[in-house]
């Protein structure tokens, strides 16, 4: 878990926990990549992140926050010396639509 993970905003499990940086939910990082977006006026998105905690952390918040259709969401597999594994990016970009991008 990372210090700007949201799990931290939990006072009654983490009562002595002071962060500097805000949490990754909606009144964070999240908040102003959903607000970026639909100022592009986009409206349908396909999220791939990667299987650490912080980035499910950051797909979870952003599906929550996210009011816009989700097209497609996958999660990449990282070996653990730090390589990515190329069959789950190919079926990451593999399940991304393509015939109707809006």
């Amino acid at each position: 878990m990372s210090s700007s993970s949201a799990q931290l905003s939990d006072i009654i499990d983490f009562s002595s926990f002071f962060r500097l940086v805000g949490p990754d939910n909606s009144r964070g990082q999240v908040g102003a990549l959903v607000t970026l977006l639909q100022s592009f006026g986009w409206d349908r998105v396909s999220v791939i992140n990667t299987d650490t905690q912080y980035t499910k952390d950051l797909a979870t918040a952003f599906g929550n926050t996210w009011t816009g259709d989700i097209a497609h969401i996958h999660t990449v597999s990282i070996r653990p010396d730090g390589t990515v594994e190329d069959t789950s990016v190919d079926q990451a970009l593999d399940g991304v639509p393509v015939d109707d991008p809006r």
